[in-house]
């Protein structure tokens, strides 16, 4: 089985058609759970939201959490959530009290451990995981997706619904939601764009070479849908 491919000519493209998505999930629910990503399309999705979609969407009935962030202060240049802040949720009227960040400037066991505790009570339970409505993911050069990394590929089949994974380069400490708290969501929707993605798109989608070493591989198709640009699939098909 193969995940549902959605191509668009650009950016703007695909942040409308998301735009649209969220206007009417926020339109038939008052508790809309969302798990953003960091990454630089999210950038351009979040510009065309505030452009477009301020006063579309009930931005008051989405609690807002992340798939997975650095363990720096919120204030960071590489902070997910400071990216959605500064382009997103400081300038559409959000419920400033249902933004759920995780605490990258404490420690990394305690910051995973706070950020479970506020998913326990914050996400609807089902099949004993949470399950987010909608579960924003990228793709890494490298084939992971949210913070799990190919030489951590174990920490996706954890019990835990966070794990305090490392960049394999810098060593950077991040704090990431599991695999199978990913694959419970609703609905996942993996934002790629660029050239740059291009031959790991084609490796994961038409299960080529070892594709399974990336943990990107492993996000259920039934349920996800691969939003991309013409340059990102031009593999495709």
């Amino acid at each position: 089985m193969t995940p549902k491919i959605e191509i668009y000519p650009g950016k703007k493209a695909m942040a409308r058609e998301f735009g649209k998505q969220l206007e009417q999930l926020t339109q038939e629910s008052e508790n809309v759970t969302i798990a953003l990503s960091g990454g630089s399309t999210p950038k351009a999705i979040f510009e065309i939201l505030v452009l477009e979609f301020k006063d579309l969407i009930n931005w008051k009935n989405i609690k807002f959490f992340w798939g997975d962030e650095r363990c720096v202060e919120p204030i960071d240049p590489e902070s997910n959530y400071g990216m959605a802040h500064d382009l997103l949720l400081s300038r559409v009227p959000v419920d400033k009290t249902k933004i759920f960040r995780v605490s990258g400037e404490i420690s990394p066991h305690d910051a995973a451990l706070q950020y479970e505790q506020s998913i326990k009570k914050e996400v609807p339970f089902i099949n004993g995981l949470p399950q987010f409505d909608l579960m924003i993911l990228g793709l890494g050069d490298d084939g992971h997706t949210a913070s799990i990394f190919p030489h951590q590929i174990e920490l996706w089949n954890s019990e835990n619904i966070c794990e305090v994974a490392t960049h394999p380069d810098t060593g950077q400490n991040r704090v990431t939601l599991t695999g199978n708290v990913i694959n419970n969501s609703k609905q996942i929707l993996f934002w790629i764009t660029g050239e740059k993605k291009a031959e790991k798109v084609d490796e994961i989608i038409n299960k080529k070479d070892n594709y399974k070493q990336y943990p990107a591989s492993l996000v259920k198709p039934d349920n996800s849908i691969w939003m991309m640009d013409e340059k990102a699939a031009k593999k495709v098909g």
